[in-house]
């Protein structure tokens, strides 16, 4: 994540997508940090494992697949340990496209192949 983070200026807009406990947001605190995640990892994952999820705030809840922001919304997009949990993952990356920035920047990772 360090990697990201010197790859983000200050003034770019980043969207960490399914941001679980937002973990990330530390590496990005001189860029303007937004957090998501969808509704199905929320409810299941914080409130049955950890109990928490009240304390976690997210700036949307949305489906992956169907984030509701405009077109070039972002300058970096980062998803990590999240894309082998949807159902449609090639749908999920043309959303992230098409909300990025020309130019812009995806920071993805998985533990395996998807």
């Amino acid at each position: 994540m360090e990697f990201a983070s010197k790859q983000v200026k200050p003034s770019e807009k980043i969207l960490d997508a399914g941001a679980g406990d937002r973990r990330y947001k530390k590496y990005f605190f001189h860029a303007r940090y937004e957090a998501t995640d969808f509704k199905d990892v929320l409810d299941n994952f914080f409130t049955d494992i950890f109990n928490h999820s009240s304390k976690i705030k997210y700036d949307f809840i949305c489906s992956l697949d169907k984030i509701s922001k405009p077109n070039g919304s972002y300058d970096a997009i980062i998803n990590t340990q999240v894309l082998e949990h949807v159902e449609y993952p090639q749908k999920v990356i043309n959303e992230f496209y098409r909300i990025l920035k020309p130019g812009g920047k995806l920071f993805l990772t998985t533990p395996h192949t998807v």
